[in-house]
């Protein structure tokens, strides 16, 4: 049965020159898609510094804002004397400077694992 296949099979072969145009598009076709993939991973690339540095500035700025205030100043009032909430209160701006630095630190985690994934 597949013997019978092949030997029905009778390619058409054609001349020369169709062919070497036909092979000319798909390789113009290969290198347009290799030049505009070039040129995204350029505009990724761009995007991902801008956001890396955005990032590290915003988070700098407002670390350094909050650092600004005055000792005494509290960042929140629970007007509570719940001891947990009582320490959180008081020390409302470490903590907060301390989340701060992780969210920085996890952005810039999450920035460069994305680069890594897609080998920038």
């Amino acid at each position: 049965m597949i013997e019978d296949l092949f030997a029905d099979f009778r390619p058409e072969l054609s001349d020369n020159d169709k062919f070497m145009a036909s092979l000319n598009r798909k390789l113009d076709a290969v290198e347009y898609i290799k030049k505009m993939q070039e040129a995204q991973l350029r505009r990724y690339r761009l995007a991902i510094t801008v956001t890396l540095g955005l990032a590290i500035v915003a988070g700098l700025a407002l670390f350094f804002v909050i650092n600004a205030l005055p000792e005494g100043v509290k960042l929140f009032s629970f007007e509570t004397n719940f001891p947990p909430l009582a320490f959180i209160e008081q020390n409302s701006r470490m903590i907060i400077l301390i989340i701060i630095a992780l969210l920085i630190g996890w952005g810039i985690i999450a920035i460069s694992d994305t680069i890594q994934k897609n080998k920038i």
